[in-house]
């Protein structure tokens, strides 16, 4: 299975707000062979429109690629005010100031309720938490903004590095809680940095899907992780969400469909078995 960088005929001049997260550590690696800049937040804070004006006029890039945003849900439950000005101000801000050049931000399967994923790029969204409902918005009013938006949404996405539900299994020594009653499309993280990247150099807009293929809940993936890494199952123990409820209400079942990616992309999209199979071949065992 692919999971190495996307590469494109025509090279991109492309500037990352917020390389310093997740996602933007991804991405960087990923446009290797295009003139890449990437601005932390201590260097460009995407609140300040003027910042980022400045950051645009001094690179005059292609394209303009937000990923800083305020990704946990329950610190969007708790603070809803930085949820607002990191997830929709700052969508606002990044697509005014890339008019006329490609502007893509990264958007999510909370926007949906979650009574019926997975979901397709049209499905009516009906976001259940205030970090579903600012990514939405920032969806939109970017859209409303800047005709030349890509929106990429993407489910659950896992990495290597510490810090996320697959990281956690993998190093497990003590039992693990895993909901049985949340689903979606698990996607491994250089993945989806490749697909990102092909959209862009293509020059792709409107609103794009890129996740894994199989939609799971979080006890099945924990077995699958079990399975490849050679972990004790019986760390990994099945709970409902109810019997704990998170601050922010998930989707219970989202994930997201991929067919039109999939139709479109020279990048594969991985099932969970074939993401799980090149983690292992990258990493190696716990």
């Amino acid at each position: 299975p692919s999971s190495g960088t996307a590469s494109s005929s025509s090279n991109v001049k492309v500037l990352i707000l917020g390389s310093g997260g997740r996602i933007g550590r991804l991405l960087l690696p990923a446009f290797a062979g295009h003139d890449v800049r990437g601005t932390s937040h201590a260097q460009v804070d995407v609140r300040d429109r003027a910042a980022i004006d400045r950051a645009v006029a001094e690179l005059s890039p292609d394209a303009v690629v937000l990923v800083a945003g305020l990704a946990d849900a329950d610190a969007c439950e708790d603070r809803p005010g930085d949820a607002y000005a990191l997830n929709v101000d700052a969508a606002r801000n990044g697509a005014e100031a890339a008019r006329g050049r490609l502007f893509a931000i990264v958007s999510t399967d909370h926007i949906f309720d979650g009574k019926a994923g997975p979901y397709a790029e049209e499905d009516r969204p009906n976001p259940l938490s205030v970090y579903g409902r600012t990514k939405l918005e920032g969806e939109r009013v970017a859209q409303a903004v800047n005709p030349k938006t890509l929106v990429v949404r993407t489910s659950l996405v896992f990495t290597a590095e510490p810090g996320n539900f697959f990281s956690t299994l993998r190093s497990a020594t003590n039992p693990v809680n895993c909901w049985k009653d949340h689903f979606g499309t698990y996607t491994w993280g250089p993945m989806f940095a490749e697909a990102m990247v092909e959209l862009i150099a293509a020059g792709r807009t409107g609103i794009w899907n890129i996740a894994g293929t199989d939609l799971l809940d979080r006890h099945a993936f924990a077995l699958k992780v079990a399975a490849r890494f050679g972990k004790d199952p019986s760390l990994f123990r099945p709970v409902s969400i109810h019997d704990a409820p998170p601050r922010a209400p998930r989707p219970l079942r989202a994930g997201l469909r991929v067919d039109k990616a999939r139709g479109t992309l020279r990048t594969k999209l991985l099932s969970v078995d074939d993401a799980l199979e090149v983690a292992f071949r990258s990493y190696g065992g716990a």
